[in-house]
């Protein structure tokens, strides 16, 4: 009888669908006034992830030497977690899981992913548990998102390189995959009304359980913030909220909503209209 084989790290990892777990940070350019959604996996459910499966799982934070200047000369004293350089500041991160160790290097960056040169010990221990997932990615927890992949992959699927007749016959595949729907699971009426989401109503706020209908409501009555996210979330069909923003848009509840505020702004300005008239007769009347 032959013995199982043992998955491996990467195996184990990879599978795990995180797309659920996902925070969907917004972004606005203060040259364009665009907002984009940066999506994000918290540090703590990522380490949370892995140490239900490697309990054994550990993580080191590489500490480097502390140079100073003294009338003799440079001195070493003590070491720092962090390193400071002439284009910014950069931290590295080693996840240990069973034996293995995988290392990644970050810097530390603003909201706009600009290198800060002089972090203060806030930005610096954020990007140190910020590196830890993205080492914990090179493990195979979350690659895929980093990497835009559509679903989680196996070990086998990412190693294995592409035989000459597959390269020969892209252009056909292509013109295959275009002609195939999404396939996704579709979601009835009520569950697309009682559907929610975590959601920002602004930047500085933070993520917060909405229904897509409130979302879609706000949009619909000109909230910027709600417009940017669904016209992001409506093409993230790899994930289920994509997905449901997407059926949501086109379902009867959302022409219904759509209706009810295009009928209250007309009768506001058929309000606005009446009200004029009257406003410039009262002032000839009292001239």
């Amino acid at each position: 009888m032959t013995e199982k084989k043992k998955k491996s790290i990467y195996e184990t990892l990879s599978q795990i669908d995180v797309s659920k777990l996902l925070e969907h940070i917004p972004r606005t350019s203060k040259k364009t006034g665009k907002t984009v959604y940066l999506d994000y996996l918290s540090w703590p459910k990522a380490w949370g992830l892995v140490k239900a499966i490697y309990p054994d799982a550990d993580y080191k934070i590489r500490e480097y030497e502390n140079w100073v200047k003294t009338p003799t000369g440079f001195q070493q004293a003590g070491t720092l977690d962090y390193r400071k350089t002439s284009v910014g500041c950069e931290v590295e991160v080693t996840a240990i899981i069973e034996g293995h160790e995988y290392t990644q290097k970050l810097y530390v960056m603003d909201r706009f992913n600009k290198p800060v040169m002089n972090p203060n010990i806030k930005d610096i221990n954020k990007t140190q548990m910020r590196c830890l997932v993205k080492a914990l990615a090179l493990a195979g927890l979350g690659l895929d998102v980093y990497a835009g992949e559509d679903l989680p992959s196996t070990e086998e699927e990412t190693t294995k390189k592409p035989s000459k007749q597959s390269q020969t016959s892209k252009p056909t595949q292509k013109k295959q995959q275009s002609k195939v729907k999404p396939n996704y699971k579709q979601l009835t009426d009520k569950q697309l009304q009682e559907y929610t989401v975590m959601y920002r109503p602004d930047a500085d706020s933070e993520p917060m359980e909405f229904k897509l209908s409130t979302i879609y409501t706000l949009a619909m009555s000109g909230d910027e913030m709600a417009q940017s996210w669904l016209h992001t979330m409506i093409k993230k069909l790899n994930m289920p909220e994509g997905q449901a923003t997407a059926q949501f848009c086109k379902s009867k509840y959302a022409a219904q909503i759509k209706n009810e505020i295009e009928k209250k702004k007309a009768v506001e300005k058929i309000k606005e209209a009446a009200e004029d008239p009257n406003e410039e007769t009262t002032e000839k009347m009292g001239a």
